[in-house]
């Protein structure tokens, strides 16, 4: 299984509630199960090196996506609807996830009849 691991920003300068937010956004996505959310495999937390392990979205981020290429109609309302959807989760669960943009959506396919394009 590929994997993208997500590395903590200045962990030389990690304060006591640095460590508590990580614990935290670990602790909160290991019990996100939904198709259109990124799968959590694990966290690394060792002296000197936090990181977050995810699911590797082989297209990378919407946001370079569209950049690159051009997206026809039945892909982008693919990526809406599946957006949508793992938005709607969120909020089912309590979670506001107050950053949703283009560079935090991430493409594991580009066939709009796949099960899931965007997550």
């Amino acid at each position: 299984m590929a994997v993208a691991i997500k590395v903590l920003k200045h962990q030389e300068d990690l304060t006591a509630e640095m460590l508590a937010d990580f614990t935290a956004e670990a602790r909160m996505m290991e019990k996100l199960r939904h198709p259109a959310i990124i799968g959590f495999v694990g966290a690394v937390h060792t002296r000197g090196h936090l990181a977050l392990v995810t699911e590797l979205c082989a297209h990378g981020s919407l946001f370079v996506a569209l950049r690159r290429r051009k997206f026809g109609d039945g892909l982008k309302v693919k990526c809406l609807a599946d957006c949508a959807s793992g938005m709607n989760f969120l909020h089912q669960v309590g979670i506001v996830h107050r950053d949703l943009k283009p560079d935090n959506v991430f493409l594991v396919s580009l066939e709009p009849k796949s099960a899931v394009c965007c997550k």
